[in-house]
């Protein structure tokens, strides 16, 4: 037991060095898997996702990221919503953020993006973020 953090990271590490040669299917587990690590130590090796052409890389990212309690992941979910096209990766980045405490800029971008939205599921978690934060910081 006393070698697990160790063992962990070097698993983590042959996740990222896969990546590489991967294809889009092994991509999408091996970027889950990365984020189940919960650790921002591996923030800009999903992040870098968010940007893909292929959509359900992009969905994966997103939905790693949701383990990463870090304020770069939430920045880079943030700033995906006002572009994103394809509302499952909008649900899923949506999901993500409730998993969190908003900065005052990501509760912006979200009101902003709300009436845009079709997704029931997607007009659901918003409705919830917003309900939460109105409950939990009234001035927000």
């Amino acid at each position: 037991m006393d070698k697990y953090p160790e063992r962990a990271a070097e698993l983590a590490d042959a996740l990222i060095s896969r990546l590489n040669t991967a294809d889009s299917l092994q991509k999408r587990f091996l970027i889950k898997s990365l984020g189940n690590t919960a650790s921002a130590e591996y923030s800009d090796d999903i992040v870098e996702y968010l940007n893909s052409s292929d959509s359900e890389l992009r969905r994966a990212a997103a939905e790693a990221l949701k383990f990463m309690d870090d304020k770069y992941s939430e920045k880079a979910l943030s700033e995906v919503l006002p572009v994103e096209s394809d509302e499952n990766v909008v649900e899923a980045v949506v999901k993500s953020l409730s998993k969190r405490e908003l900065s005052k800029e990501t509760i912006g971008t979200i009101r902003e993006i709300a009436p845009k939205q079709t997704n029931t599921d997607s007009r659901r978690i918003i409705i919830d973020i917003m309900g939460e934060t109105i409950k939990d910081n009234p001035k927000k």
